[in-house]
């Protein structure tokens, strides 16, 4: 059975980079590999995650980058275009 995921739609809820650097490290936020089916820009980055019940998942508005760890602000409706400097830099 697939988990059922929710959506943050305030980043401020989850505070600053450096507040999702914390918990991610402190095993609280979790983080997992994005589909890069359909762009390839994810195979850089990985979803930042909640777990709040059995399987059940809030995806927050942050994304890392598998290169240098660097936490970035992600909104999906802007899609990857947002992403793409941060690509080139890492």
């Amino acid at each position: 059975m697939r988990p059922v995921t929710y959506f943050c739609s305030k980043m401020s809820e989850y505070g600053s980079t450096d507040n999702i650097n914390r918990k991610i490290k402190d095993n609280v936020l979790k983080t997992e590999p994005k589909d890069a089916s359909k762009n390839p820009l994810w195979q850089n980055f990985v979803a930042i995650f909640e777990e709040v019940e059995d399987d059940k998942k809030v995806v927050v508005p942050f994304v890392a980058c598998v290169k240098c760890s660097s936490v970035m602000s992600y909104d999906s409706a802007k899609g990857t275009n947002q992403a793409g400097p941060a690509n080139e830099r890492a």
